[in-house]
């Protein structure tokens, strides 16, 4: 499971290299908002959201799958759902190899968001900027 954390933050921390959008809250919120329904609840089996706030569609598309990749890694080896699942991609021990924690990624909670519903527009694709009119 460690493994499966590291190549999550090594692979966020790369496209926030070269994305710098990546950073912005609104970006870093709708990771956190995902992260905390797919993996510290469990609602592994929901299809994935395609909208995270980045400026093209390829961003986007690399963080949803960033996060699938991560959900299948875990799926069969995580903790009881909660807590003990935030705490794991909290670990101030561990940085993606840019040097990165967890806050920078993804942002910091004392306790898990609620369980609810993401927000709709997450699941319809946006109409980006490098997008022709």
């Amino acid at each position: 499971m460690a493994t499966t954390i590291q190549r999550m933050f090594d692979d966020f921390g790369a496209l926030a290299d070269e994305h710098e959008e990546f950073t912005d809250s609104d970006v870093r919120e709708a990771v956190h908002r995902t992260l905390t329904r797919y993996f510290v609840w469990g609602m592994m089996d929901e299809a994935l959201p395609v909208s995270y706030g980045m400026r093209t569609a390829e961003g986007d598309a690399r963080i949803r799958g960033i996060i699938a990749e991560f959900l299948r890694g875990v799926s069969q080896s995580a903790p009881p759902a909660g807590k003990p699942r935030l705490a794991m991609l909290q670990d101030a021990r561990v940085r993606a190899s840019n040097g990165m924690q967890y806050d920078e990624l993804f942002g910091h909670r004392d306790e898990p968001l609620p369980l609810a519903p993401l927000p709709a527009h997450m699941y319809t694709t946006p109409r980006y900027d490098d997008e022709k009119q």
